[in-house]
């Protein structure tokens, strides 16, 4: 079996000049939600359309390094898959106690009042 050093050193090859194409990673390009980051792009406007030019717009994903990624949407997928664990766990507590896990449709955390007996 290759080894990953190997396997990306026939595959990657060095910066070059000449005509986009679908597949082309270039530099300078920019994303939405990454202001201040290295931003590369990957051409994803058809191969066709472009060697014919049929386009007045490419079409490219931006691509960002793993920790701007981690640092912005990373960070909210996380949130957000913990804070659905969190009402899970809510939820299962008021079933657990005999209550209905409805109310916390009806109420909103800031409203309901936990109060001991």
């Amino acid at each position: 079996m290759p080894s990953v050093t190997a396997s990306a050193e026939s595959t990657v090859s060095h910066p070059r000049s000449g005509p986009l194409t679908q597949g082309t990673i270039f530099s300078c390009a920019v994303a939405e939600d990454y202001p201040g980051c290295e931003v590369h792009g990957m051409l994803i406007t058809a191969r066709c359309d472009v060697a014919q030019d049929k386009v007045r717009t490419y079409n490219y994903l931006p691509v960002v390094t793993l920790n701007d990624w981690v640092h912005r949407d990373g960070r909210i997928a996380l949130a957000e898959r913990l804070a659905a664990d969190a009402l899970g766990g809510l939820r299962q507590s008021l079933k657990d106690a005999g209550f209905s896990p409805s109310i916390l449709a009806r109420l909103s955390h800031r409203v309901a009042r936990w109060r001991q007996a």
